[in-house]
């Protein structure tokens, strides 16, 4: 789930509601469009210069280089941060929300107002995509053996599509919501428990009919039958793991990744993509299935989602902070240095709220990978600390559940699929991912548990401790911002 398409609606729909922010900051309308148009355009600028840059280096000699992909990820990290910067600076500064309602007469418009609403946000963000695609290219076709197949519309269409799909049941879900509860009961009292009780029915059809927009914004097929499929059976049985069907995501050949989507198996599917299904051997895609099968046998998309619902708890909070601290400055302090109370608070709370999912949610999506790395080990692991020789455990071995004790051969059939992957993607195995955390590292991590009993079980345990403390904040947060009447105003749709 691309997180940046998250915080774009949070930008949208969230802080307008806890702040009660809505003014241009004096921009004439005419001005206000002017401040969106040149939002976008330096987006646009800033990635094509990247792209470009980057596409000129590989052409000069700088064939995919350690360094270059590096200084390329950091870059490509700043224009997704651009994107969302010029986004917010045209809800806020140029009160893009204001110009949909009211200048074009579209406030209550069913789903009209809202798309438009989110338009310069999705605009942003395929200038960006469309900008950095010539870095792309070059750099693929420099230091991968993966070829360039359909162009850049191709590529554009593959970058929506894995943005996109999991994102639009949320827009179109909440949205459908919001719509209804204003047309058709306005004057319902939500307390936060209902509000809460919404929140949670939303976010659970979402997880239930995100499989069924996967299918139909991914071109798949299902995985034929033969060798690979029975051993992936196999260790799906062995696991007590079940899912609807096994799917080929057909990329072009472009992108070696897999995924799972769907909380309840009779909607759940498991995707491999076509190039990972050719490029790795099935030792290393059973691994790799294997990982998957771990984010939902750690019921990772339950703990997700009740981060996304505390977040609310948290913000609110934060706002009801910023709020105070504002009040409690003397007369002649922030308020009148700025003049501007609502921009003051909405410089905090956006400020907060972007520390909070940095630092917050990367940790903990870094957290749950590392538990389905150790669970991908365990999908190919004996269990026994002395192989090799080592049983091939889904070959019809008899061998029922998963191994307690990840074994070497285990540890480096994973590790295996990860440098492939990461070779193949083009990715620097040193360069760190704000939500993955580092190819190097993660193997390293792995290696590290090898023929170590002692430390594996200590993860184990500290990893149930993580998920108890993690749920039980939530909690704390949900009830601090009932309690303190923070969430009644943050969740009023």
């Amino acid at each position: 789930m691309p997180v940046s398409i998250l915080i774009a609606i949070f930008l949208a729909f969230g802080l307008e509601e806890i702040l009660g922010i809505g003014t241009s900051l004096g921009f004439g309308e005419a001005g206000r469009i002017g401040v969106a148009a040149s939002s976008i355009a330096a987006v646009a600028g800033v990635s094509f210069a990247v792209g470009r840059f980057v596409a000129w280096r590989v052409d000069r000699g700088d064939y995919g280089s350690e360094r270059l992909r590096r200084a390329y990820a950091i870059a490509g990290r700043l224009v997704a941060v651009l994107v969302l910067l010029s986004y917010a600076s045209i809800l806020y500064v140029a009160n893009w929300r204001a110009i949909v309602e009211i200048d074009f007469g579209l406030r209550g418009a069913f789903f009209v107002d809202e798309f438009l609403i989110l338009l310069p946000y999705l605009i942003a963000q395929f200038s960006a995509w469309w900008g950095l695609y010539a870095a792309e290219r070059a750099l693929r076709l420099a230091s991968t053996r993966m070829s360039d197949r359909g162009g850049v519309w191709v590529y554009l269409s593959l970058k929506a599509r894995q943005s996109l799909a999991l994102a639009l049941p949320i827009i179109l879900i909440f949205l459908l919501g919001e719509d209804l509860g204003d047309r058709f009961a306005p004057k319902l009292d939500r307390s936060p428990w209902i509000q809460l009780a919404l929140i949670g029915l939303i976010g659970a059809t979402v997880l239930v009919t995100a499989p069924a927009f996967v299918r139909l914004s991914w071109p798949t097929s299902p995985l034929p039958d033969g060798p690979l499929r029975r051993r992936l059976e196999t260790l799906m049985r062995r696991c007590g793991f079940r899912c609807s069907n096994i799917l080929i995501w057909k990329t072009g050949h472009s992108l070696v990744n897999a995924g799972v989507t769907g909380i309840s198996s009779r909607f759940r599917y498991v995707l491999l993509t076509d190039a990972l299904v050719d490029r790795l051997d099935e030792h290393q895609i059973e691994a790799v299935f294997g990982h998957e099968i771990g984010h939902i046998a750690r019921r990772h998309f339950l703990f997700f989602g009740l981060f996304f619902i505390g977040s609310g708890a948290v913000i609110s909070l934060v706002a009801l902070g910023a709020h105070e601290f504002i009040a409690w400055t003397p007369s002649g302090g922030l308020a009148v240095v700025f003049d501007r109370v609502d921009a003051i608070e909405t410089g905090l709370v956006i400020v907060a709220a972007f520390v909070y999912f940095v630092v917050g949610f990367g940790h903990v999506s870094r957290r749950f990978e590392r538990e389905a790395d150790v669970y991908g080990c365990r999908a190919v692991s004996c269990g026994s600390d002395d192989c090799p020789p080592h049983v091939d455990v889904n070959a019809g071995s008899g061998m029922i559940g998963v191994a307690e004790r990840i074994c070497p051969v285990g540890v480096r059939t994973f590790a295996s699929a990860l440098a492939e992957v990461a070779e193949l993607n083009g990715i620097d195995r040193g360069a760190r991912s704000w939500r993955h955390g580092g190819i190097g590292k993660r193997i390293a991590f792995l290696e590290s548990l090898e023929n170590r009993p002692d430390d594996q079980t200590r993860f184990a345990r500290g990893s149930r401790r993580f998920r108890g403390l993690f749920a039980m904040s939530l909690v704390v947060a949900v009830a601090a911002a009932i309690a303190t009447g923070a969430l009644s105003k943050a969740l009023s749709f």
